[in-house]
C-alpha cells in the first residue's frame, strides 16, 4: 500500500467504534467494478492480449444518537493483473453543526471563488494528500486547506490556504481575508545536455470587502498582493505584484447589471489560477446586463475590454520570463431566449477581437415541450460547425444525434428506461446504445442497468463518452460489470 495508509487505519478504527455505540444510524454503499480490456498484440503475439482490472469502493455515513457529530468515509481501491491492490482514492469526514474536518487522498478540493479566482479547483494534482477544516463562529467563518501537492503553472508542490470571512456588526459590510502559500522547493533535472534546477514559489495576501448601499446597489472590491519567484533552466524571475478589482451591482427596471474594473501589474503572475483568473499586466472593464421581465422572455449581454498596463512598456526587452500580450482585447456576447406556449427558442452570438484573427461564434436552439424535442447548432470561425438534436417519441425513450459537418464526425444515441414506480423515483431498468463514426474509425457503447431496493448492477460494452463527440476515440474494446449493494 503506497498511498495514505493512515486513511485505511482511520476507517478500521471508525468501523470498530461504531459497533460499540448503541442507537447510531448509518448508511453505506459497497461497489465492485470489473473491466476486461483487449490490447493489440505486441512483439510476436498473434492474438490480442486481454487485461482485467478490478476496482472496489466503499461509502459509509454514520450518525450516533448520543453525539452531536457525524462521520463519513469513502475508499476506492483498484487492482490490475500486474499490480497488487492499492488505494486509488480516499476521504474521511467528521461533521458537527458548525465544523467540518476532512482528510483525503487523490480527491478534489473547492476553488476560492473570489472575484480574481486566486485558486482554481482545476489545479488538483494526482495522488495528492490533503486536510481541510472549515466552520463558523457567530459572525465569522473560516476555511483552512493543506495539500501535499498542487498542479502549479511551473513546478508542483505543497499548498496552504487560509480563508476567513467576517460579517461585521460594528463596521457596515462583509469582509474576507485570503492567504495562499505554495513552494515546490528545488527540483533537479538531469538531461544529457547538463543538470539544472527549477523552483516555483508564491505568497499571496488578499482582502475582499462588500457593501450594500441604497436602492439595491452593492459595491465590492478585492485587493491582492503577490510575492514569489520562478527559477527556470535559463533564468530566474523575481515577482512582486499588486492587483485590484472593483465591482458594482444593481438593478435598473427589470434588468440586473454588474460593472467590473480591474488592474494587475506585470509581476502579478498566478500559478494556481485558471482561464478566468486575473491576467498579469492587464487592465480593463467588463459589463454584464441580464433582463428577465418574466420567464417567457429574457436576454443577457456581456461586454469586456482590456489592454496592457503602462508599466509593461517600461520593462527592458530582455527582462526574463515576462511574457505578456501587449495587444488590446475586446469581447462581446449576447443571448436571447423566448417561449410561446410549448415552443421556445434561444439564439446568441459571441465576438472576440484579439491580436490575431477576430473570432466569432453563433448558436441557435429550438425546443418543443410535448415531445421533449430539441434541435440546435453552432458555428465558429475557429471550429467546425455542428448540428445536434434530440426527441422523445415515447416517455421511456429518447433519441440523440450530433453531426460535425466539416470533420465528418457524427454521433447517435438511444436511451430507454422502464416506467418509474413512483414520482421522483428512478426507473428500475435503464439501457443506452451509442454509435458514432469519424473517417477511419467508429465507436460503440452499450449498457444495461437494473436498480433494486438494496442495490444495483450494470453491464456495459465500451467506455462511456459522457455525450461528447470528441471523447473516447481510439479506445480498445472493453467489457465492464458493476455491482452495488446498499447497507
Amino acid at each position: 500500500m503506497k498511498r495514505a495508509p493512515w486513511m485505511i487505519l482511520l476507517v478500521l478504527i471508525s468501523v470498530g467504534y461504531s459497533h460499540l455505540t448503541v442507537g447510531a444510524s448509518s448508511w453505506g454503499l459497497a461497489e465492485t467494478k470489473i473491466t476486461w480490456e483487449s490490447h493489440e498484440p505486441q512483439g510476436q503475439e498473434s492474438v490480442p492480449s486481454p487485461k482485467i482490472a478490478l476496482q472496489q469502493s466503499l461509502t459509509w455515513r454514520w450518525q450516533p444518537s448520543n453525539l452531536p457529530v457525524s462521520l463519513g468515509f469513502y475508499v476506492n481501491t483498484r487492482r490490475s493483473e500486474d499490480v497488487a491492490f492499492m488505494l486509488d482514492k480516499g476521504e474521511l469526514t467528521l461533521n458537527s453543526s458548525k465544523y467540518e474536518l476532512r482528510g483525503f487522498s487523490n480527491m478534489g478540493f473547492g476553488s476560492t471563488l473570489d472575484p480574481m479566482r486566486l485558486l482554481s479547483a482545476s489545479r488538483r494534482a494526482d495522488d495528492a494528500l490533503g486536510f481541510e477544516l472549515k466552520g463558523t463562529l457567530e459572525k465569522a467563518s473560516f476555511r483552512s486547506l493543506w495539500l501535499s501537492e498542487v498542479a502549479n503553472v511551473g513546478d508542483d508542490g505543497p499548498l496552504l490556504l487560509l480563508d476567513m470571512s467576517l460579517d461585521s456588526t460594528v463596521v457596515p459590510g462583509k469582509y474576507r481575508y485570503l492567504h495562499i502559500a505554495h513552494d515546490s522547493d528545488w527540483n533537479w533535472h538531469h538531461p544529457r545536455s547538463g543538470s539544472y534546477v527549477t523552483r516555483t514559489a508564491r505568497q499571496i495576501h488578499a482582502i475582499i470587502g462588500s457593501w450594500s448601499l441604497d436602492r439595491g446597489l452593492r459595491v465590492s472590491g478585492e485587493l491582492a498582493t503577490l510575492r514569489g519567484f520562478d527559477v527556470k533552466k535559463t533564468y530566474r524571475r523575481d515577482l512582486s505584484g499588486l492587483a485590484i478589482l472593483v465591482r458594482g451591482e444593481g438593478g435598473l427596471g427589470d434588468a440586473l447589471w454588474s460593472l467590473d474594473l480591474h488592474r494587475a501589474n506585470p509581476g502579478f503572475i498566478l500559478a494556481t489560477g485558471d482561464g478566468d483568473s486575473l491576467k498579469p499586466g492587464r487592465e480593463g472593464v467588463g459589463l454584464r446586463i441580464t433582463r428577465a421581465r418574466h420567464r417567457d422572455e429574457s436576454w443577457r449581454l456581456h461586454l469586456a475590454h482590456d489592454k496592457a498596463v503602462q508599466e509593461l512598456s517600461t520593462l527592458p526587452l530582455d527582462t526574463p520570463g515576462y511574457v505578456v500580450d501587449p495587444m488590446p482585447r475586446s469581447l462581446g456576447a449576447i443571448t436571447y431566449r423566448r417561449r410561446w406556449g410549448n415552443l421556445s427558442y434561444r439564439v446568441g452570438m459571441e465576438y472576440e477581437r484579439v491580436a490575431g484573427p477576430d473570432k466569432s461564434d453563433f448558436f441557435w436552439e429550438l425546443n418543443y415541450l410535448p415531445l421533449k424535442a430539441q434541435i440546435g447548432g453552432k458555428w465558429s470561425d475557429n471550429g467546425s460547425p455542428q448540428i445536434y438534436g434530440k426527441v422523445s417519441p415515447h416517455p421511456q425513450c429518447t433519441l440523440n444525434a450530433r453531426w460535425d459537418m466539416d470533420k465528418g464526425w457524427w454521433r447517435t444515441a438511444l436511451a430507454v428506461q422502464s416506467p418509474s414506480p413512483k414520482s421522483r423515483v428512478q426507473a428500475r431498468w435503464k439501457g443506452e446504445a451509442v454509435y458514432k463514426k469519424r473517417p477511419g474509425e467508429h465507436y460503440t457503447y452499450l449498457s444495461l442497468q437494473h436498480k433494486m431496493d438494496k442495490g444495483y448492477w450494470e453491464i456495459r460494452w465500451g467506455k462511456p463518452d459522457q455525450g461528447r463527440l470528441d471523447w473516447s476515440w481510439g479506445m480498445p474494446p472493453q467489457v465492464g460489470l458493476v455491482l452495488g449493494r446498499y447497507f
